[in-house]
């Protein structure tokens, strides 16, 4: 029997307009709180493998917070790390599963059960709920509008910076 390429797996770069699109804007979704992310604040390395991209790791600081994230394919995997340090409370995730909130110099982990379906893991039933909501109603929350599209605006800005 043959041994399977396993080399295919690994190091999974893609073209700047799907890394970014299909995965790095779920990290840029989960650092936009305010919805309103100040592009020219923001601290860009992108690793590239020729003209794909394998990491983007974002970071700025904002009114006294500290912002960071990072969407890393090279190990085969995708990993997601997000990353919010507000003044005596932060936040870390690596993935979107498990994080852990530090405050009070105690440790507290974040995460869903086990077997969470995936769909609901990555913000997609929810994302569809809200669909289904404004779709019955005819009207959409200014406030949710407006931080969506300030997330595409900076998937379209970082895509422009990275290539």
């Amino acid at each position: 029997m043959p041994v399977p390429n396993l080399d295919r797996r690994l190091n999974l770069t893609g073209k700047a307009q799907d890394f970014i699109f299909d995965d790095m804007i779920h990290v840029i979704d989960s650092l936009n709180i305010h919805g309103n992310i100040d592009q020219q604040d923001i601290q860009i390395v992108c690793q590239k493998a020729g003209d794909e991209i394998a990491m983007i790791n974002l970071s700025w600081e904002e009114n006294g917070t500290l912002f960071n994230g990072q969407m890393n394919r090279q190990f085969g995997k995708t990993c997601e790390t997000v990353s919010l340090a507000f003044e005596n409370e932060a936040f870390q995730f690596n993935g979107f599963l498990k994080g852990e909130k530090f405050e009070k110099g105690i440790t507290q982990t974040v995460e869903l059960p086990d077997w969470t379906d995936t769909l609901e893991t990555k913000g997609f039933k929810a994302m569809l709920e809200d669909w289904v909501s404004v779709v019955a109603s005819g009207r959409m929350d200014e406030k949710a509008k407006q931080r969506n599209l300030s997330t595409h605006a900076l998937c379209e800005w970082l895509l422009g910076e990275v290539i």
